[in-house]
């Protein structure tokens, strides 16, 4: 009988007989091991033993009449003890199962339950018995066991996944023979065996892996003298051995193995492990690296910078030959701390301050300071610095270079102060092209005004031609810097007496000297000096420079002209006692924009571009100019140099003509700026020609084919359809006998050619001149 049936019993008489007999029942049921406890129907405590006391905590006393579900069941395992108890109730017994009872200190144990009931006489049930067994340790041994188990088996899988994701091939024995033997992933794929294979040299005959031999210094390795086989036999670790494979196809890799051996719990060997790298490529690299050394020694001393190494602790101990060549020092002068006596003293203390810096947060160097060079001057260099780490990221040594800056450095300079040129020259701009539009918008009142034929009239016209002439002439200066500086100016040359143009630029400018009271003196040679040049070019050149001294000079000086040979060439020099140049100025007096100081009021106006077209044009005859002055107050000497025609080589161009005159033409002019187009027609009607106008590219097309007009002005940018496109339709129409000029801002040599392939004949650039104009309607 169990313990279940015996309590159901006894339960059942329990309830019928004396309290001794009660007495007897409940002191049998504290004797048992097992746990018992009896539950109404309700699911209250009627009995509970010794064993329930002991398990749980709780007495007798404090669980009888209280329900086993508030007071034992945890809240989480309600939903699975309640279902048991309705089947109890239902007849549905005996029945087993597992539960936790909570324990009086807070914690719960675990329970094996065997569940039976008493039935009343009506066969109702009466009263639950429950017998358990605690297997709170039982489970948790379990568990643990469970838990090691997965463990184990997550630590082979992970052994697994480490033995070949590692870049080795690991070898495996399992008896001190070595006759078998496996390795991982990386071991087979080193091998080129297939899984599975034996991979053991020592193996029987059949099963030995073919295709490689294990070999050392070119002889074959008896399977005894492997590694793994060693630590397998002897019980020995074998550490850096290093031996060769050499495969059927020729191929051979070097290898570098540890082997321990593997023994039983009471120490027996029962095989051993082997570990091996693939070090071929390091080999390779060794080899690589010994003959590269040489290389690097040979490369740093040919490189342009200054080079040399440092120790960690900033400890300077290797320059490059270089180095010595541009200090002019010595290798025992220079270790260590040495390289500061070539440093500038000014700068020392701050390339101190940052190289220890660098030293002391492993941090890169970079700085620019000048160097002594063999010579005593110094020059500008860049510096960098970077360190060298080992694995584990410490310094362990510098390497640094110095680049000389010193062309960059002046070259920044000159950009800034380029830049700083082009601010001033848009000023100057701004205002040079301010300037002329008082006097003619003044001038323009006047005319509105005043009488036509009276003197302010007369006046009046003349400003506004002589401001004309000026806007005129700053825009051609600008285009001539602009085309010399692009190397798109065009030299027309000719064979001329160079006596020529400079009398008559003599000329020109006399009449604005007289008015300054500055006396002008020609001096010029007997004989007459050839040149083969552009004629326009050179009167440009004299000019601007006659003009140049004419702005620079006082009531009271003097401006000599001279000209004279000088050993193959034409010598001019213009020479005034004005006001001479700045030292700082002379290097810089050429380029464009650079001009001497001036008041706010800026009387005598300009661009600073005269000077710069003066040299450009020069350099394009093959000549030279220099400029000479002793300062402020002292007057300077420009001087340009030519080279003189040689006897029989002269290369004249044909000039062209003035076209027949007298004839009354049809003149249609189209321009998309009514003002531009309306001036032009009125001026062609004066001229005594017939005129009509258009503002566009379509109008002037089909003007064209309806009317027969002698000649067309066009202007080049008109909107929509261009002027260019305008020339190419007429063109294409036929228009036998038609002149087509082109007229435009736009007046680049490649603008010139552009309007020639589209069927113009002549190119005027803009602002035309009211005689170019008369020329080409002939």
């Amino acid at each position: 009988m169990s313990i279940g049936d015996f309590a159901a019993k006894t339960a059942g008489r329990e309830l019928a007989t004396s309290a001794d007999a009660q007495g007897l029942v409940g002191a049998v049921l504290d004797t048992v091991a097992s746990l018992v406890v009896v539950l109404d129907r309700e699911g209250r405590i009627v009995r509970f033993n010794r064993a329930c006391e002991l398990a749980t905590g709780f007495t007798a006393a404090e669980v009888v009449g209280r329900s086993v579900f508030e007071l034992l069941v945890p809240a989480d395992e309600l939903g699975d003890v309640r279902p048991v108890f309705e089947r109890l109730e239902r007849g549905e017994f005996p029945s087993r199962h597992q539960n936790r009872w909570r324990t009086k200190d807070g914690g719960a144990r675990l329970f094996d339950w065997a569940n039976t009931c008493v039935l009343d006489e009506r066969g109702q049930v009466e009263l639950v018995i429950g017998t358990a067994t605690d297997v709170t340790e039982r489970d948790r041994a379990e568990r643990a066991l469970r838990d090691s188990e997965e463990r184990a088996r997550r630590r082979s899988a992970e052994l697994e996944a480490v033995l070949d994701a590692v870049p080795a091939a690991v070898f495996i024995t399992r008896d001190r023979e070595a006759r078998s033997m496996e390795g991982n992933g990386f071991c087979l794929e080193l091998l080129r065996l297939p899984p599975g294979r034996n991979l053991s040299a020592s193996a029987p005959g059949g099963e030995r892996p073919r295709g490689f031999r294990a070999m050392r210094g070119g002889q074959d390795l008896p399977p005894e003298q492997l590694p793994v086989q060693i630590a397998a036999a002897t019980g020995s670790e074998v550490r850096q051995c290093e031996y060769d494979l050499v495969f059927s196809d020729g191929e051979v890799r070097h290898m570098l193995g540890n082997a321990t051996p593997l023994r039983e719990p009471d120490g027996r060997l029962r095989g051993a492990v082997g570990a091996f790298l693939d070090i071929t490529e390091l080999k390779r690299s060794e080899q690589a690296l010994r003959g590269s050394e040489a290389r690097l020694r040979a490369l740093a001393d040919s490189m342009p910078q200054l080079a040399w190494t440092a120790r960690p602790d900033g400890y300077i101990d290797w320059y490059n030959r270089r180095w010595y060549a541009y200090t002019g020092t010595t290798p025992e002068r220079m270790e260590g701390w040495g390289w500061q006596e070539v440093h500038d003293p000014a700068s020392l203390p701050a390339v101190l301050r940052r190289w220890r810096e660098s030293v002391a947060t492993g941090s890169p160097f970079e700085m620019e300071f000048p160097l002594r060079g063999a010579d005593g001057r110094f020059r500008r260099f860049l510096t960098r610095v970077y360190p060298l780490r080992d694995e584990g990221g410490a310094v362990v040594q510098w390497f640094g270079t110095n680049t000389d800056v010193t062309e960059l450095v002046e070259a920044q300079e000159a950009l800034r102060e380029a830049d700083r040129r082009k601010d001033d020259f848009l000023g100057m701009l701004s205002h040079e092209l301010r300037n002329p539009l008082a006097p003619i918008r003044n001038s323009i009142y006047i005319l509105r005004h005043a009488e036509a034929s009276s003197e302010q009239a007369a006046r009046a016209q003349r400003v506004i031609e002589r401001q004309a002439e000026h806007l005129t002439r700053l825009v051609d200066d600008l285009l001539d810097v602009t085309r010399i500086a692009r190397g798109k100016t065009e030299l027309r040359r000719s064979r001329f007496d160079l006596l020529d143009v400079v009398l008559r630029a003599a000329d020109d400018f006399r009449a604005m000297l007289d008015e300054r009271g500055v006396a002008l003196r020609v001096e010029l040679p007997s004989a007459g000096l050839p040149v083969d040049a552009d004629e326009t070019r050179l009167t440009q050149v004299v000019g601007n420079l006659l003009h140049n001294a004419a702005k620079f000079t006082r009531r009271g000086d003097q401006v000599t002209l001279a000209v004279r040979a000088a050993g193959g060439e034409a010598e001019i020099a213009v020479r005034d006692t004005g006001v001479g140049i700045d030292a700082a100025l002379l290097p810089n007096v050429f380029q464009p924009f650079v001009q001497g100081a001036r008041t706010l009021a800026r009387t005598e106006g300009g661009l600073g571009l005269g000077l710069a077209l003066v040299k450009g044009l020069v350099d394009l005859h093959g000549g030279s100019v220099r400029v000479e002055s002793a300062g402020e107050g002292q007057g300077a000497e420009f001087t340009v140099r030519l080279p003189l025609a040689v006897p029989g080589a002269a290369r004249p161009e044909p000039r062209a003509g003035a076209g027949p005159g007298g004839a009354r033409r049809r003149v249609l002019v189209v321009d998309d700026n009514a003002d531009a187009a309306d001036s032009l027609a009125e001026l062609t009607r004066m001229l005594g020609h017939e005129v009509a106008v258009v503002y566009d590219g379509p109008s002037a097309v089909a003007r064209a084919r309806a009317e027969p007009f002698d000649v067309i002005l066009c202007d080049l940018g008109l909107p929509g359809m261009s002027g260019y496109e305008v020339a190419k339709a007429i063109r294409a129409g036929g228009a036998p006998g038609l002149r087509m000029v082109a007229l435009s801002g736009y007046a680049q040599p490649e603008d010139r050619r552009a309007a020639l392939d589209a069927g113009f004949e002549r190119h005027l650039a803009k602002p035309a001149c009211p005689d170019d104009i008369a020329r080409v309607l002939g």
